[in-house]
């Protein structure tokens, strides 16, 4: 496949760049650790992503981009005051 298979682009995409964060979490684990800072908390990341409320894709496994959770813990944190407002006093 010319060099181009499946692992070569997840080498890439997980390739730190000058000393940034890579953007890139492969595996359950990773995620877990991005969103609740214990990788022992998979069964939830496994249970999110398999309810479709969780944004990730699956690339020879789990996967997400951090931006894309930051956005989606943003938005349910922005939900989240919304509904807390509308609730009487």
């Amino acid at each position: 496949m010319n060099g181009m298979d499946g692992s070569y682009h997840v080498r890439m995409l997980s390739r730190e760049v000058a000393g940034q964060e890579s953007d890139f979490l492969q595996g359950a684990n990773a995620i877990a650790l991005f969103l609740f800072g214990d990788s022992r908390r998979t069964r939830k990341v496994y249970y999110l992503a398999e309810s479709g409320q969780l944004p990730v894709f699956k690339l020879g496994g789990l996967c997400a981009r951090r931006s894309t959770l930051r956005a989606w813990l943003s938005d349910h944190e922005q939900s989240g005051r919304r509904q807390s407002d509308k609730r009487p006093s």
